[in-house]
């Protein structure tokens, strides 16, 4: 028995093995199919822009019951940015200036199991503008 490696649910199955010498001979087995579930995470939750060039941040995953060892892919889902590999670096946030109220950018990381594009995990980083000298 091969599992499907798409799983919407974590379930049993029962196998049954017949004898073809004689049918009435069976033996039954009860397997387990757990779902794809992936985490997702960054170093940390806050970037310091430096105005002339975006901060960078690593990003790691978690992915369970995954049979392929497939991983995941990373994405932007909100905001600006760019990911290379595993880190994450910041959009370039113009600066403010002195007595001026502070901004950031809150940018929304997607991890997608390559395996099950259905299954997905977000993290969020924030990137905080740099004060104008």
């Amino acid at each position: 028995y091969k599992a499907p490696l798409v799983n919407p649910t974590n379930r049993t199955v029962d196998i049954v093995a017949t004898s073809n010498a004689n049918p009435s001979k069976t033996a039954t087995t009860k397997v387990s199919i757990y779902a794809i579930t992936v985490a997702a995470y960054s170093d940390g939750s806050t970037i310091y822009d430096t105005s002339t060039s975006g901060g960078t941040n690593n990003l790691a995953s978690a992915v369970s019951n995954d049979a392929s060892s497939a991983g995941v892919t990373w994405s932007i889902y909100s905001s600006s940015g760019s990911i290379s590999g595993t880190t994450f670096t910041a959009p370039v946030l113009s600066c403010y200036p002195r007595g001026s109220s502070a901004y950031s950018v809150t940018v929304i990381l997607q991890a997608t199991s390559i395996a099950d594009s259905s299954k997905y995990a977000r993290t969020t980083i924030t990137v905080n503008a740099s004060q104008c000298p």
